[in-house]
């Protein structure tokens, strides 16, 4: 088989998507080397990752994620290289093109939170992933959650959705205190503090965080740091006494991120809709509590392993973080359940998975789409 996996999402700063992207390519490459693969990027990220494996082929595109002319040109570049089988490991694909094709589809955001999307991406979303997903031969999602929604709104057959889990990427492991103290230097954060990952879009919740962590000065000192793309607006939206305390660190290097889980006394996720929720489980590899709001998907990746909050208020959150920071049994209970947990979670296991997927998409008889 001749596969192609677009990775147009990968490069310097990994999100979920882009390291889902990496950790499957990396996988694959592990387990497969009797098929070629053609990465298709638009940067030249993954040159070391192709120089290396005699099976993978880096191909760069000017074409960007969600434009009209990857509906026109990336059905050219595929039918150029002649592929059997095109994955797609995010929302963007073209209605037709030309061979078969698998679609990871993360989560149904764009659907259920439309007003973070601008009115061109939501066309995208409304029309183009759609009817890429009814002509897709398989999707994949990263949890059962994710494949009741996508089951429900996209109008799918469930034989069609398959559910591979996401995993943490293999750097994320307990660091030891002077190189989380060398960070703290670096970034300006003195003593202890709590950390959330992640952007700051409203689905997120952040400022739920925000104001939970307001009530919580009155009795610690502890920091909150927020890991991820900044925004200004966010910030100027809200009162400056409830920022007292937070520190806004912005995007960082993956390996950085280690670091930042291990030195962190608690991670917590407010967020109220997430298709998996990769950070959970990074901070739970990095040994580090974690509190998140009760969402179908938190509930199904953490299972017992996380402190899980019932009410979305910031009373109710409060008083969660600040148990979990003053007892010291159930913090260690929470991470000896998070070293179980996360047996259950291995990018090796979902990419063996996919690659079945794939076999079993190249041996179908009927034409490709």
């Amino acid at each position: 088989m001749k596969i192609a996996i677009d990775v147009r999402m990968v490069g310097r700063f990994s999100h979920g998507i882009a390291r889902y992207a990496y950790n499957l390519i990396r996988e694959l490459s592990e387990i497969d080397t009797q098929n070629d693969y053609v990465l298709l990027s638009n940067n030249t990220f993954l040159n070391d990752f192709v120089s290396s494996r005699s099976n993978f082929l880096l191909k760069v595109t000017s074409l960007k994620l969600y434009g009209i002319r990857e509906q026109i040109f990336l059905p050219r570049l595929l039918r150029k290289e002649k592929i059997d089988i095109f994955h797609t490991a995010s929302f963007a694909c073209p209605v037709s093109v030309g061979c078969k094709v698998v679609m990871t589809i993360h989560d149904m955001i764009h659907v259920l939170f439309q007003e973070e999307s601008s009115v061109r991406r939501r066309i995208y979303y409304r029309y183009i992933v759609k009817k890429a997903a009814e002509n897709s031969r398989m999707i994949i999602t990263v949890s059962e959650n994710s494949k009741r929604d996508i089951i429900n709104y996209l109008n799918l057959s469930p034989e069609k959705v398959v559910v591979t889990y996401n995993a943490a990427d293999q750097i994320f492991k307990k660091i030891n205190e002077n190189d989380v103290d060398k960070l703290k230097e670096r970034f300006g954060i003195n003593g202890k503090f709590i950390l959330y990952v992640g952007n700051l879009k409203p689905h997120k919740n952040v400022k739920l965080l925000i104001e939970s962590y307001h009530l919580l000065r009155r009795k610690t000192n502890l920091k909150l740091v927020i890991v991820g793309k900044k925004d200004i607006l966010f910030q100027k939206g809200l009162n400056d006494k409830l920022l007292e305390g937070v520190v806004f660190v912005g995007e960082v290097s993956d390996e950085l991120m280690p670091a930042f889980y291990s030195g962190a006394d608690i991670y917590v996720s407010p967020s109220l809709y997430e298709g998996f929720g990769l950070p959970l489980i990074e901070a739970i590899a990095c040994g580090t509590p974690v509190v998140a709001i009760s969402t179908p998907s938190s509930d199904e990746v953490l299972d017992n392993a996380g402190y899980i909050v019932n009410e979305n208020q910031p009373e109710e959150l409060a008083n969660a973080i600040d148990t979990v920071l003053s007892d010291s049994n159930l913090r260690n209970c929470l991470v000896e359940k998070g070293v179980e947990r996360i047996k259950n979670f291995s990018w090796k296991k979902s990419a063996k998975k996919i690659l079945e997927i794939y076999y079993e998409v190249y041996s179908e008889n009927n034409l490709p789409q």
